[in-house]
């Protein structure tokens, strides 16, 4: 990097990257979080989160908003900040929807319960949200079975920083013995011409 960051310093930094190539199945979104998780789990760290994102749901419900794109930076920005309420673009009814989500992030399955129940998000991504639960019932089998102890699995799907080519579903890693995201993944669509 030409520049360390306020959490990370250095300017070399080792990096592993892996990736399932091919294939829109939740099968494969189960094994790219599973391959993370094992990965950290051989480095020994404890208390790992799996934090999930739906990185197309805040630019759809901008749009569904009509909301001005010129300051959708801006609104995806204060959305990660956790901070709606100086939006001031944002009309009364536009707020309750981003202050729903902001009850959703937490636990993943909670959350993903309240936002099924949501009845104002567009139709595409009550698909990802399915589809995202169905992954989350999976990951919580799996990590039962390959005994992968103090693995926590949490939601946050204001969720857009460093995932605007994903597609499907994101995900950042952390645990409190690093500082900072220890990695990150999820789906997206590569498109050659």
């Amino acid at each position: 990097r030409v520049q360390g960051g306020q959490i990370r310093k250095a300017l070399q930094s080792t990096r592993l990257g892996g990736e399932c190539v091919g294939l829109d199945t939740i099968q494969a979104d189960l094994e790219i979080c599973i391959l993370a998780l094992l990965s950290l789990k051989k480095l020994d760290l404890e208390e790992i989160t799996l934090d999930l994102t739906i990185p197309t749901l805040v630019p759809a419900l901008l749009a569904d908003m009509k909301l001005d794109p010129l300051r959708f930076d801006e609104i995806k920005k204060a959305l990660r900040q956790k901070n709606v309420k100086n939006l001031d673009m944002m009309s009364e009814d536009q707020s309750r929807v981003f202050d729903a989500l902001l009850g959703t992030i937490g636990p993943a399955k909670a959350g993903l319960e309240k936002l099924a129940e949501m009845k104002n998000l567009p139709g595409t991504e009550k698909e990802n949200i399915k589809r995202l639960s169905d992954l989350v019932s999976r990951l919580d089998e799996v990590i039962k079975t390959l005994d992968l102890e103090g693995v926590t699995v949490t939601i946050d799907p204001l969720e857009t920083h460093g995932f605007d080519y994903h597609s499907g579903f994101g995900f950042t890693l952390f645990s409190p013995q690093i500082q900072g995201e220890l990695g990150r993944g999820g789906r997206y669509e590569a498109i050659f011409e």
